[in-house]
């Protein structure tokens, strides 16, 4: 019905690449061709630690409830998603998926490629915790 033919990482730059910086911005693009109707597709990405957590996703219709309208036979759809990389350094891998989407519960996987590339994530030497939490500290004397 569909296929995932490509896709890109980019960093906060706009540079290809397969590292990304804790703390900026990123994108992944992907291209997909169809071959026969889709009524609602929908795509995502899911970023996982070595471990198989699902840590953070990114979806066209769960969270942003986007329609692309009905694909037919011959149609190419490229689509980026885009976000901030809040994950503290490591290696994590990167899922893309495409589906066709009645509705929150109903819908049908038509091309998922689990863990496509290692996206190893570099930034602060010292961190606490999975992810990039930019909170303050402040003294209060009372």
């Amino acid at each position: 019905m569909a296929e995932i033919v490509d896709f890109k990482v980019y960093n906060h730059e706009g540079i290809e690449t397969m590292s990304l910086e804790t703390g900026q911005k990123f994108r992944v693009w992907m291209k997909i061709e169809f071959y026969d109707e889709v009524k609602n597709p929908a795509v995502g990405i899911m970023i996982r630690n070595p471990q198989g957590q699902n840590l953070l996703g990114i979806h066209s219709y769960h969270e942003r409830r986007m329609n692309f309208g009905e694909k037919r036979e011959g149609d190419v759809l490229c689509v980026s998603l885009e976000s901030v990389m809040i994950l503290n350094p490591d290696n994590y891998t990167l899922s893309l998926g495409i589906a066709d989407v009645e509705s929150d519960y109903d819908f049908k996987s038509i091309d998922v490629r689990n863990n496509v590339a290692v996206i190893p994530v570099y930034g602060k030497q010292v961190f606490f915790g999975l992810i990039d939490n930019p909170g303050r500290i402040i003294i209060e004397n009372s």
